[in-house]
């Protein structure tokens, strides 16, 4: 949790002021571009918050992206009225307004529940590691949340976040779906390879062997998601078919009988691989 450390570290540092709205409840106005923004209600910031919350469909929705934080009137509401399975992507870029409302208000329990997700900087890596394991919530069902202020007053980033955020969810549909298709087809696979897995020794005995010596990295991109692990190309392999160099392992051929292939065939390593064309690659030490 890279943006919870950071916040610890501004814990010094001045917060925004905050204002009792009529209520009493907290808003906070920040300068935009256009003068003075009040990110909630100046008279009921949650009963504003709940008329948002109730104006979207949370029905079969697993995945809820929040475009804006505020003071978490919204986020609050959303959460009370989501699935108890539903995870929060939060996407806001001012960490001195997220340090304002939690020093302002409770987020004790949103946190414990460890479903929120904040995301501080437009950095798409960050957003597929945290998505990645919920892949099958992201396929249910999907609703993004537009925090009108929040967008105002940073609008540039939460247009490039949404962006990113079709595209990951875009890779994560493909990925299901292309495991659905496969599925049985990948049982099969994986039965009829156990009595090879069963006998093999695998490639412990191979760690490090070749260390500080150039190799070729295969690497699986989203054309060839049937391969498992990255791994080195295979180069040579003995007299009795055992390979010399480690390499990757696809799931419907254990990788001793793929370097038997390689040893026995005189066609080219992508012949051998039985894959067509081979992966793209790089080169590296190690």
């Amino acid at each position: 949790m890279g943006w919870a450390m950071e916040l610890e570290e501004r814990l010094e540092e001045e917060t925004y002021l905050t204002v009792p709205a009529k209520s009493g409840d907290a808003t906070v106005a920040i300068a935009g571009s256009g003068g003075q923004i009040f990110l909630h209600s100046r008279h009921r910031p949650i009963d504003e918050a709940k008329r948002l919350a109730e104006s979207i469909n949370l029905n079969d929705k697993t995945l809820i992206a929040v475009h804006g934080f505020g003071l978490g009137y919204h986020v609050q509401e959303l959460f009370a009225k989501s699935s108890p399975e539903a995870i929060f992507l939060i996407f806001e870029p001012d960490m001195r307004l997220i340090q304002t409302a939690f020093a302002a208000r409770d987020f004790s329990q949103l946190i414990r529940s460890r479903r929120l997700f904040f995301f501080t900087r437009t950095d798409r890596s960050s957003l597929m590691l945290r998505i990645q394991g919920h892949q099958a919530l992201a396929c249910v069902g999907v609703v993004s949340v537009m925090h009108a202020p929040s967008v105002q007053l940073q609008p540039e980033f939460h247009r490039t976040m949404a962006g990113m955020l079709e595209d990951v969810l875009a890779y994560c549909r493909t990925s299901i779906n292309t495991l659905v298709l496969n599925g049985r087809r990948t049982c099969e696979n994986i039965a009829a390879n156990i009595p090879w897995y069963i006998r093999c020794a695998g490639i412990n005995d191979l760690k490090s062997v070749h260390a500080g010596k150039p190799a070729i990295i295969v690497s699986a991109g989203p054309s060839k998601p049937t391969v498992c692990v990255p791994g080195i190309w295979p180069a040579r392999v003995d007299e009795t078919g055992t390979p010399t160099r480690p390499a990757s392992c696809a799931p419907w051929s254990p990788w001793l009988r793929i370097h038997r292939r390689c040893a026995s065939s005189t066609a080219s390593p992508s012949t051998a691989w039985g894959v067509g064309p081979p992966p793209s690659v790089s080169s590296t030490t190690g």
